[in-house]
């Protein structure tokens, strides 16, 4: 095969892949022949390109392997211009009128809002705004769901008084605020605000990034909180937290670049129980262990949101809905493997085509 004007050896080596051996200096720019196009990315290698019912994925090297994308329903996308947008669309698409309660956070930071799934989940919306304005379209779903009240996640740092006061307007019931001295504390309050001691698990996440805890905040789906650590020292907090709790379970999220294993041992040590690890070789595999372990049901809906970035999948965590993070160009072996298990009837991507690009919603494993 001719590929940019140099040739490539196409070979088969299953009937579900193919394997293309691609010379390594193709031209920097759009290079087409009969049978495929490839696309340079200067900085990150060949992109995916789909053809016909494949798609050619290269790194910046020399091989690649081609598999058909995934057979399932089409997505529908939800998005908007902006992810508060988004935020506001998706909650207008899963929540009704007259909700307990909307949660609130930053959609410019993830620290205070990464423990937001599981305690809203069955209860409302989590909607971001900016730090100190509610965007128009937030605004406008705050009128249509009018919640009896609101709970600001984070400090007045993360959301300031005064959009404090402005939220006021969109409920009869009260506007309150849960916000600690850091992430760690700001976690350990939701989780009291919303779970009563036995709960059926914990989940342990670095507090140090964000697609570990919004995953298990998805997955949890109100049968207990997600809690934080840093990776070589359990949090006072936290701590205190999971006495309170006495869980009948413990799954820390990550390997131990992220969650050390002294830090396993601790929680261990603290109620007795055994404390489990699913951690992967990166945050896509840790997630499809997640997924693997919580979603046990079949068909129905399932998200698709970006890892590369918090807001959106922090706005599906409390749908109730299985939400599985994918990269934005492709779908990771271990995560198609997954969501083929689960084989939803419906799935929404969550985000704009700079979020999820055609590729990724078309189902092209990588």
């Amino acid at each position: 095969m001719n590929i940019g004007g140099k040739t490539a050896l196409v070979e088969a080596s299953s009937p579900s892949s193919l394997t293309v051996s691609v010379p390594a200096l193709l031209p920097a720019e759009t290079a087409g022949a009969r049978d495929v196009q490839v696309i340079v990315n200067s900085s990150a290698g060949l992109t995916a390109t789909l053809v016909g019912a494949y798609t050619y994925l290269a790194p910046q090297n020399d091989s690649v392997g081609i598999a058909p994308p995934l057979p399932l329903p089409s997505p529908s996308r939800i998005s908007g211009s902006t992810r508060f947008d988004t935020s506001a669309r998706l909650s207008a698409q899963f929540f009704s009128s007259g909700v307990d309660v909307a949660f609130v956070a930053t959609g410019r930071a993830f620290a205070d809002a990464l423990a937001a799934g599981p305690v809203a989940s069955g209860q409302g919306p989590v909607l971001i705004v900016e730090p100190t304005a509610i965007p128009t379209s937030v605004a406008t779903e705050l009128t249509r769901l009018r919640p009896q009240r609101i709970v600001i996640l984070g400090g007045n740092k993360a959301v300031s008084n005064s959009l404090e006061s402005a939220l006021s307007g969109f409920t009869t019931g009260s506007v309150s605020r849960i916000g600690g001295a850091n992430r760690y504390e700001t976690a350990a309050q939701a989780s009291a605000t919303r779970f009563s001691p036995n709960v059926p698990v914990v989940f342990v996440a670095t507090g140090s990034n964000f697609a570990d805890a919004l995953g298990a905040g998805a997955a949890a789906q109100g049968r207990g909180p997600v809690l934080l650590t840093t990776r070589d020292s359990l949090p006072a907090v936290t701590r205190d937290e999971i006495n309170r709790l006495q869980p009948r379970r413990i799954v820390v999220l990550g390997g131990t670049a992220v969650v050390s294993e002294s830090v396993r041992q601790d929680l261990a040590g603290l109620t007795g129980v055994t404390v489990e690890r699913l951690g992967g070789s990166d945050r896509y595999e840790t997630l499809a262990l997640l997924a693997a372990d919580s979603y046990r049901m079949t068909g129905g809906t399932v998200i698709l949101a970006t890892g590369a970035q918090y807001a959106d999948a922090l706005s599906a965590a409390p749908t109730g809905v299985p939400v599985l993070l994918v990269r934005p160009t492709c779908v990771p072996s271990s995560v198609a493997t997954q969501l083929t298990r689960v084989n939803p009837s419906r799935v929404i991507a969550l985000g704009g085509s700079a979020a999820l690009s055609e590729t990724a919603t078309s189902y092209v494993v990588c």
